[in-house]
């Protein structure tokens, strides 16, 4: 039993950072590629506001990589924290 509980703390441990691995290498390949538009994430995320009437909204920048959080409690950024 003792066997089991270590190979599956292992695999509890191993599996989560290989998958980790790879989408840090993931990430790092796509993110140098340029898009056709030459449009940043900024440019589209306002084009997809004014699309659809909202104008009370800023969009500014996050200090760090592959950021998807969003903090409901702050009002006015998406993001934890407010644009340098």
């Amino acid at each position: 039993m003792e066997k089991f509980n270590s190979i599956l703390i292992l695999f509890i441990i191993v599996l989560p950072l290989i998958a980790q691995i790879y989408v840090s290498l993931s990430y790092n390949k796509y993110s140098k590629i340029n898009n056709s538009s030459s449009l940043t994430g900024k440019d589209i995320a306002q084009r997809i506001l004014e699309m659809n009437g909202v104008r009370d909204v800023t969009i500014g920048p996050i200090n760090g990589k592959r950021w998807d959080d969003w903090e409901p409690t702050i009002t006015d950024n998406l993001g934890r924290g407010k644009p340098p």
